[in-house]
């Protein structure tokens, strides 16, 4: 061996100390690091297993679930909400419209007392409007909502002067009041999109609507009217393409065929206005048809309800009052014509939306479903009489029976268009089968009793009203069998239709026989007739009669409807419904039902009456009687299904209805004494409230009860619409301008201060 040897096996060795080391001191750190980690695992327990020496295993040790994060609790000042409405909101839109309003009246009394020139009552109309702008610009930074309020009112203004100054004096051209009316609704729909707060649009737009009526001098200038409505509508139009505010849209259609019908039934003339309800008619209707589909096609987006009520609302108003239009002109000869055009026009629609190939599929089938309901009534409509109600619900049903068994939810929305559509085809039959007899019931020598009057009960009509009622019986079986075949789209409105029919079987059902028994006694009113001194007369009593007992089947017809629910359904929100009917019924007939009874007793007593002195009188009575007092006894059993538990929430709504009910007594009380000694009582009962909202608002800051606070407000308002609707009647014009004037510009003042002193406000409720 030689002598190297053994250096090279002590190299050796040292290189392998120095590794083994190296390796313990790197085990070492991984040993810290791991002690580490366990200690911010908290412990955390690792399950350990031994080697097998028993048949049991070992159960490894659970380890700890983590406790999640406990939810914020909500602040306070959620609970002020509907305080902060009232005084953020409700409070300075009610200002701005009273101090318009009240602005609108001063300067009509100063038109019509001609108290200042015509030219200096524009100027200054312009001046207050632009210092309203002004204002509103000025506080747009720090109160916002406040400012768009403003701004709404200022431009509401500025229509009522330029309409005013080119209606009225002549004192703009028509070429200028049209070019300044384009630039407010252009600054409008500017300051809508800007402040991007829809109630700008809200007050200024739909305001607008009001002009012609607050200033109207009863020329009739129809042409004009119609045109700047049409100005108004085409700056919501606009507003359409930009912003998605389907609460414009069914507003401003609503007001605008409102009008439009109003004019028609006070001044429509068919040999002068035809054609120009014809132009501006279908002019609202295709503004308000694209106003809903501009936004939706644009962006694809999602169809809701609202855009259908506007479809639907802006259809039937339109078709309904061409329909009237034209049969006044030509007897029902072009009927059936329009209704094929409607049907056309909404069939472009629907080509123009299948060939979009639009993600939303709703509207299409909408458009679809109204091309289908126009042309199915495009020949039923020439017709007449309940048959054709009949063939149209019996269709619906086959319809919905197809569409639900085969899950072709196409067959089930016009199912929905045929029965609503049948639904209005009776009530138009019920109205002309029974209202013809109500004339007949206040002069009944009109009708020929021998050969003119129906049997009540034994008549088509109430046969046809009864097939009808099976229906939608049969309608709300279909609905609500086979759940597990249904669509499932089909599934989420399931509920909501099984609602819907059973409620309207519910109402349809009750107007059947309170029609029938209503036309009975209206039949004995006209068989009452008896000669005094040559001249005949007929015994109104009967009419009060048969006021009883409609009350009195009312109220047995809730009793067995309780009844039903709590042995045979048993649900929740059915005794919530019937529990709330029974509730007004209770409180009609203590506030209504009572007086007429007495006075029937008083006429059974009566002597001079004794021509007529029938055991109805008193029998009606005691059966009412009996029938509230079953009625109480089943309103208790379906109060215990609708609220098991008695929570605060509910709560709320009775101690609400308890405030009613005593404020109901206490006014009639106080309505009988003032009848009595002085005669007069609107103010008087306008007091008593006032002085019931401001104890409950008293009792409820100083006991902290909310619902008090919020049930003065609720009475607050309540006095402010009865003196403005009913005691003002009585007050002179300049009386109606302070009025309004004053109760507007304090509105404004406590609506500016209840949103500077809410932070504080908030504070407190905190603590």
């Amino acid at each position: 061996m030689s002598a190297t040897e053994p250096n090279n096996i002590e190299h050796k060795i040292k290189a392998v100390e120095s590794k083994i080391d190296a390796l313990q001191k790197e085990l070492y750190l991984i040993k810290e690091e791991l002690r580490g980690k366990m200690a911010a695992t908290e412990n955390t327990t690792v399950p350990v297993y031994s080697k097998k020496q028993d048949e049991k295993p070992i159960q490894p040790v659970p380890l700890p679930t983590p406790t999640p994060p406990s939810a914020p609790k909500p602040k306070k000042q959620n609970t002020f909400q509907l305080e902060n409405f009232i005084g953020k909101n409700l409070l300075s839109i009610v200002g701005i419209a009273v101090t318009v309003i009240g602005i609108g009246i001063g300067v009509k009394y100063a038109i019509d007392n001609e108290l200042i020139n015509p030219l200096t009552r524009i100027i200054l109309g312009y001046i207050a409007g632009l210092a309203i702008t002004i204002t509103a610009l000025k506080l747009k930074n720090k109160y916002t909502y406040f400012s768009a309020v403003l701004l709404s009112g200022a431009m509401a203004s500025f229509y009522f002067i330029t309409f005013a100054a080119y209606s009225f004096y002549d004192l703009l051209p028509q070429l200028l009041a049209f070019i300044l009316m384009v630039l407010f609704t252009v600054f409008t729909v500017f300051a809508s999109i800007r402040y991007n707060i829809q109630i700008i649009a809200h007050l200024a737009l739909v305001g607008a609507y009001a002009v012609p009526f607050l200033l109207s001098d009863g020329s009739g200038k129809v042409l004009v009217l119609f045109s700047y409505m049409t100005i108004t509508n085409i700056g919501i139009l606009v507003l359409a393409f930009l912003r998605n505010w389907r609460l414009l849209n069914l507003t401003s259609s609503f007001l605008t065929w409102i009008i439009v019908c109003t004019w028609y039934v006070a001044s429509y003339k068919s040999d002068i206005h035809l054609s120009l309800l014809s132009v501006f008619g279908t002019l609202f209707f295709l503004l308000f048809y694209t106003a809903v589909l501009a936004y939706k096609v644009k962006r694809d987006e999602k169809f809701s309800i609202w855009d259908t009520l506007v479809i639907l609302m802006n259809s039937f108003f339109y078709f309904g009052i061409m329909v009237a239009a034209l049969s006044s002109k030509f007897d029902g000869q072009w009927d059936g014509a329009f209704c094929l055009a409607n049907a056309l026009l909404h069939f472009g629609v629907t080509a123009y939306i299948f060939k979009k190939n639009l993600a939303d599929k709703k509207l299409f089938y909408l458009t679809a479903a109204m091309v289908l309901m126009f042309l199915t009534i495009t020949f039923p409509v020439q017709l007449n009489g309940p048959w054709v109600t009949i063939a149209w619900m019996c269709e619906a049903v086959i319809l919905f029976y197809i569409g639900r068994s085969q899950k072709v939810f196409y067959y089930e929305i016009l199912s929905y268009i045929l029965a609503f559509t049948g639904l209005i085809g009776l009530a138009y039959d019920w109205i002309t089968f029974y209202d013809s007899y109500q004339y007949y019931s206040y002069y009944g020598n009109v009708l020929d009793v021998e050969n003119d009057t129906p049997h009540a009960f034994f008549n088509i009509q109430f046969l046809s009203s009864l097939i009808i009622c099976g229906t939608w019986f049969l309608l709300w079986k279909l609905n609500h069998q086979n759940k597990t075949e249904i669509a499932d789209r089909i599934k989420p409105l399931q509920n909501v239709l099984n609602y819907i029919f059973s409620s309207l079987f519910f109402l349809l059902f009750y107007y059947s026989i309170y029609y029938e028994i209503d036309l009975y006694w209206k039949l004995q009113f006209i068989h009452s007739a008896y000669e005094i001194n040559g001249y005949t007369e007929y015994d109104y009593t009967y009419r009060k009669i048969g006021e009883a007992w409609i009350y009195t089947f009312t109220g047995f017809y809730l009793l067995i409807s309780g009844l039903i629910n709590v042995r045979f359904y048993n649900q929740k929100i059915n005794a919530i419904v019937l529990w709330s009917l029974m509730m007004i019924y209770a409180l009609s007939f203590i506030t209504d039902h009572l007086f007429n009874l007495s006075s029937l007793l008083r006429e059974y007593l009566n002597a001079e009456s004794a021509h007529f002195r029938n055991i109805y009188l008193l029998l009606v009575r005691y059966i009412s009687l009996l029938g509230i007092s079953g009625l109480l006894f089943v309103k208790y059993k379906n109060r215990s299904i609708a609220f098991p538990e008695f929570s605060e929430k509910y709560k709320y709504y009775f101690l609400l209805f308890t405030h009613f009910v005593v404020l109901t007594l206490l006014s009639s009380e106080l309505k009988t004494i003032m009848k009595l000694t002085t005669g007069t009582y609107p103010l008087t009962i306008s007091i008593l409230w006032g002085i019931y909202a401001l104890l409950l608002v008293v009792y409820g800051l100083k006991q902290n009860i909310k619902v008090n606070r919020i049930a003065g407000f609720i009475l607050f308002f309540a006095s402010l619409c009865k003196i403005l609707i009913s005691d003002i009647q009585v007050s002179s014009t300049i009386g109606k301008t302070i009025v309004f004037i004053s109760l507007g510009v304090l509105l404004l003042l406590t609506s500016f201060l209840y949103q500077k002193l809410n932070k504080k406000i908030n504070n407190d409720e905190n603590k």
